[in-house]
């Protein structure tokens, strides 16, 4: 396991949403390269208990509030960890937003990215998160 600098550590609304992320993983919900089985934002509001403070003019908006985007920035901040927040994806397309793909230096045109996420996201579904999501590693 890499080593976590101090400055990097994962706040409370980011491991909420891993320990989500992680319990569908560990149920066999998320499957390896099916997309169609990658959690919807509505799904994982759901699943925090549905806070309806932050913003409210898409789920989209509101679950960045509520834990994607200090996920999305942790895992960038820290090389060693897969992008997990890639497992998260809109409900109709089954893919990740743009922001998703360009915050973590891909082009989003032309969805030459698609091998790259689908690479992260198997990373993701292997990954012993069980470190991270008890106390401060």
């Amino acid at each position: 396991m890499p080593a976590i600098p101090k400055n990097a550590q994962l706040g409370p609304r980011g491991k909420a949403l891993l320990q989500v992320i992680v319990e569908a993983i560990d149920n066999g919900e998320i499957q390896e390269d099916q997309p169609e089985t990658f959690l919807a934002y509505s799904v994982c509001l759901q699943r925090l208990g549905d806070p309806q403070d932050g913003p409210t003019y898409t789920e989209g908006a509101r679950l960045q509030f509520h834990g994607l985007n200090e996920l999305n920035e942790w895992t960038m901040a820290n090389p060693g960890i897969p992008k997990v927040t890639g497992l998260i994806v809109n409900k109709e397309s089954c893919q990740p937003s743009k922001g998703y793909v360009e915050s973590n230096g891909r082009p989003y045109q032309n969805m030459q990215w698609i091998p790259w996420w689908m690479e992260e996201t198997r990373k993701a579904i292997q990954f012993d998160w069980n470190p991270y999501l008890g106390g401060n590693p």
